[in-house]
Protein backbone atom coordinates (compact mmCIF):
# COMPACT_ATOMS: atom_id res chain seq x y z
CA UNK A 1 0.00 0.00 0.00
CA UNK A 2 1.43 3.34 -1.07
CA UNK A 3 1.03 6.45 1.05
CA UNK A 4 0.84 9.80 -0.74
CA UNK A 5 2.48 12.87 0.65
CA UNK A 6 0.63 16.10 -0.01
CA UNK A 7 2.44 19.33 0.74
CA UNK A 8 0.35 22.46 0.35
CA UNK A 9 1.71 25.93 -0.29
CA UNK A 10 5.23 24.72 -1.05
CA UNK A 11 7.58 27.38 -2.34
CA UNK A 12 7.93 27.00 -6.14
CA UNK A 13 11.74 27.10 -5.85
CA UNK A 14 11.66 24.26 -3.29
CA UNK A 15 9.31 22.27 -5.50
CA UNK A 16 11.57 22.66 -8.54
CA UNK A 17 14.58 21.67 -6.40
CA UNK A 18 12.73 18.54 -5.24
CA UNK A 19 11.77 17.71 -8.82
CA UNK A 20 15.38 18.17 -10.01
CA UNK A 21 16.85 16.07 -7.17
CA UNK A 22 14.27 13.34 -7.72
CA UNK A 23 15.07 13.23 -11.44
CA UNK A 24 18.83 13.06 -10.77
CA UNK A 25 18.47 10.19 -8.29
CA UNK A 26 15.91 8.39 -10.46
CA UNK A 27 13.10 8.28 -7.89
CA UNK A 28 9.74 9.96 -7.53
CA UNK A 29 9.38 13.18 -5.57
CA UNK A 30 7.43 11.30 -2.89
CA UNK A 31 10.22 8.75 -2.50
CA UNK A 32 12.82 11.51 -2.27
CA UNK A 33 10.82 13.22 0.49
CA UNK A 34 10.52 9.88 2.36
CA UNK A 35 14.28 9.41 2.13
CA UNK A 36 14.97 12.95 3.35
CA UNK A 37 12.60 12.44 6.29
CA UNK A 38 14.26 9.10 7.08
CA UNK A 39 17.74 10.71 7.05
CA UNK A 40 16.62 13.52 9.37
CA UNK A 41 14.98 11.08 11.76
CA UNK A 42 18.17 8.97 11.85
CA UNK A 43 20.20 12.10 12.69
CA UNK A 44 17.94 13.05 15.59
CA UNK A 45 17.87 9.51 16.97
CA UNK A 46 21.67 9.54 17.22
CA UNK A 47 21.77 12.71 19.34
CA UNK A 48 23.03 12.16 22.88
CA UNK A 49 20.36 11.86 25.54
CA UNK A 50 20.40 14.42 28.38
CA UNK A 51 21.63 11.71 30.76
CA UNK A 52 24.60 11.03 28.45
CA UNK A 53 25.44 14.74 28.34
CA UNK A 54 25.28 14.87 32.14
CA UNK A 55 27.56 11.81 32.41
CA UNK A 56 30.09 13.46 30.07
CA UNK A 57 30.63 16.34 32.51
CA UNK A 58 29.81 14.65 35.80
CA UNK A 59 30.57 10.97 35.24
CA UNK A 60 32.55 8.60 37.37
CA UNK A 61 35.77 9.68 35.62
CA UNK A 62 35.24 13.05 37.36
CA UNK A 63 34.84 11.40 40.74
CA UNK A 64 31.07 11.74 40.94
CA UNK A 65 28.94 8.75 41.77
CA UNK A 66 25.56 8.56 40.04
CA UNK A 67 22.53 7.94 42.18
CA UNK A 68 20.57 4.74 41.47
CA UNK A 69 17.38 5.19 39.46
CA UNK A 70 13.98 4.41 40.89
CA UNK A 71 12.08 1.38 39.55
CA UNK A 72 10.24 3.43 36.97
CA UNK A 73 13.50 4.75 35.51
CA UNK A 74 13.41 8.18 37.10
CA UNK A 75 13.07 9.73 40.51
CA UNK A 76 10.47 12.45 40.89
CA UNK A 77 12.15 15.54 42.30
CA UNK A 78 10.97 17.56 45.22
CA UNK A 79 12.67 20.78 46.26
CA UNK A 80 14.03 19.22 49.43
CA UNK A 81 15.46 16.22 47.57
CA UNK A 82 16.98 18.48 44.90
CA UNK A 83 19.36 20.14 47.33
CA UNK A 84 20.27 16.79 48.90
CA UNK A 85 20.86 15.25 45.48
CA UNK A 86 22.97 18.18 44.29
CA UNK A 87 25.04 18.10 47.47
CA UNK A 88 25.58 14.34 47.29
CA UNK A 89 26.98 14.55 43.75
CA UNK A 90 28.88 17.72 44.63
CA UNK A 91 27.42 20.18 42.17
CA UNK A 92 26.00 23.59 42.97
CA UNK A 93 23.46 25.83 41.28
CA UNK A 94 24.27 29.53 40.87
CA UNK A 95 22.14 30.30 43.92
CA UNK A 96 23.92 27.68 46.05
CA UNK A 97 27.36 28.76 44.84
CA UNK A 98 26.68 32.45 45.51
CA UNK A 99 25.34 31.62 48.99
CA UNK A 100 28.44 29.53 49.68
CA UNK A 101 30.60 32.51 48.66
CA UNK A 102 28.46 34.97 50.62
CA UNK A 103 27.77 37.16 47.58
CA UNK A 104 24.71 38.00 45.49
CA UNK A 105 23.84 36.05 42.36
CA UNK A 106 24.55 39.08 40.18
CA UNK A 107 28.05 39.41 41.68
CA UNK A 108 28.56 35.68 41.18
CA UNK A 109 27.61 35.95 37.49
CA UNK A 110 29.90 38.98 37.13
CA UNK A 111 32.82 36.89 38.50
CA UNK A 112 31.96 34.13 36.00
CA UNK A 113 31.81 36.66 33.15
CA UNK A 114 35.21 38.11 34.05
CA UNK A 115 36.73 34.64 34.25
CA UNK A 116 37.53 34.66 37.96
CA UNK A 117 35.16 31.73 38.44
CA UNK A 118 35.11 29.04 35.72
CA UNK A 119 31.97 28.88 33.58
CA UNK A 120 29.39 26.38 34.69
CA UNK A 121 28.13 23.40 32.76
CA UNK A 122 24.79 23.71 31.05
CA UNK A 123 22.72 20.67 32.01
CA UNK A 124 19.41 21.78 30.51
CA UNK A 125 18.22 24.88 28.70
CA UNK A 126 17.78 26.70 32.03
CA UNK A 127 20.06 24.86 34.48
CA UNK A 128 23.75 25.65 34.79
CA UNK A 129 25.78 24.03 37.57
CA UNK A 130 29.30 24.26 39.00
CA UNK A 131 31.39 21.61 40.67
CA UNK A 132 31.70 22.20 44.39
CA UNK A 133 35.47 21.86 44.08
CA UNK A 134 35.62 24.74 41.56
CA UNK A 135 33.90 27.06 44.03
CA UNK A 136 36.13 25.87 46.88
CA UNK A 137 39.23 26.41 44.70
CA UNK A 138 38.07 29.98 44.05
CA UNK A 139 37.62 30.56 47.78
CA UNK A 140 41.12 29.26 48.50
CA UNK A 141 42.73 31.31 45.72
CA UNK A 142 40.85 34.49 46.66
CA UNK A 143 41.64 34.50 50.33
CA UNK A 144 45.34 34.00 50.92
CA UNK A 145 45.22 33.40 54.64
CA UNK A 146 48.52 33.17 56.51
CA UNK A 147 49.29 29.71 57.82
CA UNK A 148 49.33 29.16 61.56
CA UNK A 149 52.87 29.08 62.84
CA UNK A 150 51.96 27.84 66.26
Amino acid sequence: MSTSIIVRDIDPADKSWLRREARQTGVSMEELVRRLIHEERAKTENRPKPSEAFARYFGEQHGIEHLPLARSGYKPLSFSSLETTMDSIEILSAKQASERLGISKSTFYRLVKTGKIPPGRKITERLVVWRKTEIEDYIESSFHLPKDEG
